[in-house]
């Protein structure tokens, strides 16, 4: 599966919840709730923490050390995650949530390197 070119068709409506905090907040909020009460998830809670992490701060402009594009693209992968009707539908019991980690996950690979320094940021302001 490509996932990339899945990814880039939700990218515009990425753009256009990363210009309003609160619909940014609520995607946010939503995609911890759905990821916090399934254990399939629970290898890459710390990765998705510090994506969901990034793209906060970078909405408030407080992390701005990212490029906007890829901020895009994470808000796009928690976009596909909250979209009941994508790949495998998530009401198709356990199957339906593979494709939801398969592109988080390639999403957190693909930004492993942003995250760390991202990570490292937010530990020197605490």
């Amino acid at each position: 599966m490509n996932y990339y070119r899945t990814l880039r068709r939700l990218m515009p409506y990425a753009n256009q919840i990363l210009k309003n905090k609160d619909r940014l907040n609520k995607v946010v909020g939503e995609s911890l709730s759905k990821t916090n009460k399934l254990d399939l998830f629970k290898k890459i809670s710390r990765e998705l923490k510090l994506a969901l992490g990034l793209a906060i701060d970078y909405s408030n402009g407080s992390y701005k050390d990212v490029k906007k594009k890829d901020i895009i693209l994470i808000v796009a992968g928690f976009l596909y995650l909250l979209n009941p009707a994508d790949i495998i539908p998530d009401f198709i019991l356990f199957f339906g949530f593979f494709d939801d980690l398969s592109v988080l996950t390639f999403i957190l690979k693909k930004f492993d390197k942003e995250l760390e320094k991202y990570d490292a940021w937010k530990n020197t302001r605490n």
